[in-house]
């Protein structure tokens, strides 16, 4: 978590940092990054399918690139299956507006995987503020005074977690839901002079 609370988004237009920038996929990667490297850490055949470049893990569609600690990156040019797909989401503010759509993109995120290969896991990460106060970046104007969002806590991000639980969870190959499915609670008011 200590990447989480030193990451730093500069806004010149305001002149204000940010711990978390809605437009930014930054945090999202930083978990799922998380994610895959205690996965291999902790597990050896993991871990030696990596280091024998018979696995890689990686962004998106693009290239994926092993990971720098068990030896230098290979850049991979393509890959005969995805064993393992990681989706992150956070809900910083709005937590009540923004339910659904948070909802929807984690369940999407498991159907795709499982569709492609029932085989795969899909894991899910979810970043819940717990903060009273937030500072979103896409609410402030340059030289006007820091616009500050207040949450009803621990109300809002209660309900946000509630909400979630009814994402399902698959028991089986061929089932229904996320293999793995993490909710972190945080609080961070999301920016700093």
């Amino acid at each position: 978590m200590d990447w989480l609370s030193s990451h730093k988004h500069p806004d010149r237009r305001t002149g204000l940092t940010y711990r978390y920038h809605p437009r930014s996929d930054a945090h999202s990667v930083a978990l799922c990054r998380f994610v895959a490297e205690d996965l291999i850490r902790w597990t050896p055949a993991l871990r030696d399918a990596l280091e024998q470049s018979r696995l890689a893990f990686g962004k998106g569609p693009e290239p994926l690139t092993a990971s720098v600690e068990v030896g230098q990156p290979r850049v991979v040019k393509s890959l005969s299956r995805v064993v393992m797909s990681c989706e992150a989401k956070s809900a910083m503010t709005e937590h009540a507006k923004s339910q659904p759509r948070i909802y929807d993109e984690l369940s999407s995120s498991h159907e795709i995987i499982h569709q492609a290969d029932p085989r795969a896991l899909a894991a899910g990460v979810v970043v819940v503020n717990i903060a009273a106060e937030f500072v979103s970046p896409t609410r402030q104007v340059a030289g006007q005074p820091v616009t500050v969002t207040r949450h009803r806590q621990p109300h809002a991000a209660a309900n946000m977690v509630s909400h979630l639980r009814g994402l399902p969870l698959r028991a089986e190959t061929g089932g229904v839901g996320f293999d793995a499915l993490g909710r972190l609670l945080a609080e961070g008011r999301g920016w700093s002079r």
